[in-house]
């Protein structure tokens, strides 16, 4: 598995964690772990991270930065700027992929 493989791997499973942390609808608790776990399996599923799982990894990180800001897809401020963060991250990371400029890319 390539670095930004690992690096998807955790920010995913850093995903699912914070979704059990300070959620008050059940929306919150679904969206977090729907994207996270995506994220980590995607990113786990194969040794050589590939094309397919870079775009649904980037996807999903752009999925968490615009759900911080619709209302019932967050609870507080932590939450919010923990989702815009990690979700710019991993769209980052699944991003540089798909073009090549992550270490280890095509």
């Amino acid at each position: 598995m390539k670095g930004y493989g690992r690096l998807s791997v955790i920010l995913g499973l850093w995903v699912l964690v914070t979704a059990f942390i300070g959620f008050s609808h059940m929306i919150v608790l679904f969206s977090n772990l729907i994207a996270g776990g995506i994220i980590a399996v995607t990113s786990l599923s194969t040794a050589r991270i590939g094309f397919w799982q870079q775009w649904v990894t980037g996807t999903l990180g752009i999925w968490l930065v615009v759900a911080a800001f619709v209302y019932d897809l967050h609870s507080g401020a932590g939450l919010l700027w923990n989702n815009m963060l990690v979700g710019l991250a991993i769209a980052t990371v699944g991003l540089a992929g798909v073009s090549g400029s992550a270490p280890g890319g095509r």
